[in-house]
């Protein structure tokens, strides 16, 4: 039987919430699709029209957990009126706000990527680009304000910050002190180099510089290489 859209939403909403609370209590291993497919209240070989396996919808709560911090930090009030840094920053602690709510979970699964990580990049890439699309957005309003330098490089830029986000959550998965306060100061303090370092133009610099000893050294072995071909052609 033909189902709604919306019914089957409904059913996908079910399997995640179900798999989120298996896993937090069961673990990883021990949560099995049946399992889930009995407590969202749909048989055994129905769930594979939603989910293909386990780690389909370890992927879809990533997803979920994600897209529910952004929803929140895009209704922040006034946000237009953060600068670049707070901007960046306020991103990071709504998400960490609430994978806070899920942390169970989210410790469940983390090791679960660490053993066998090359098994999920396409998964892990998806979940990182839409990561980054506040993040671009974030960049874009800096550099057309002038509050940063147009930097070169700035999609490189925007995915060493989602490494560095990377790194932070599994600084955060081992931070024991109240309310993960090293977390918070941990990401003060890069975010600040980090936007400092875009600030001041000194990126663009270097980049200046980089680019100019290359065309020197590129011009240099150039005229080398045509001086090695004409002794050549002359000893010929």
């Amino acid at each position: 039987m033909k189902i709604s859209k919306k019914e089957r939403d409904a059913v996908s909403q079910r399997i995640t919430d179900k798999f989120r609370l298996l896993v937090s209590e069961k673990g990883y291993h021990k949560t099995s699709l049946s399992m889930v497919a009995k407590g969202a209240g749909i048989g055994s070989s129905t769930i594979y029209n939603y989910f293909q396996s386990k780690e389909k919808i370890l992927f879809a709560v990533l997803e979920e957990l994600l897209k529910e911090a952004q929803s929140q930090f895009q209704q922040t009030p006034d946000l237009s009126d953060y600068d670049f840094q707070e901007s960046l920053q306020l991103y990071v602690d709504v998400i960490l706000e609430r994978y806070e709510q899920d942390r169970a979970f989210l410790l469940e699964v983390g090791q679960q990527l660490s053993l066998t990580p090359f098994s999920f990049l396409a998964d892990m890439k998806r979940i990182k680009e839409i990561f980054l699309k506040p993040v671009h957005q974030i960049f874009a309003d800096a550099a057309e304000s002038g509050e940063i330098v147009q930097p070169p490089g700035q999609r490189l830029l925007e995915h060493l910050f989602a490494d560095h986000f990377h790194m932070l959550v599994y600084y955060w998965s081992k931070d024991e002190t109240p309310g993960r306060r090293s977390t918070t100061q941990l990401n003060d303090l890069s975010l600040s180099f980090y936007s400092s370092l875009l600030k001041s133009g000194l990126l663009n610099k270097g980049m200046d510089l980089l680019h100019f000893f290359l065309r020197r050294h590129m011009s240099g072995f150039a005229d080398l290489l045509e001086e090695i071909l004409a002794t050549k052609g002359a000893k010929s």
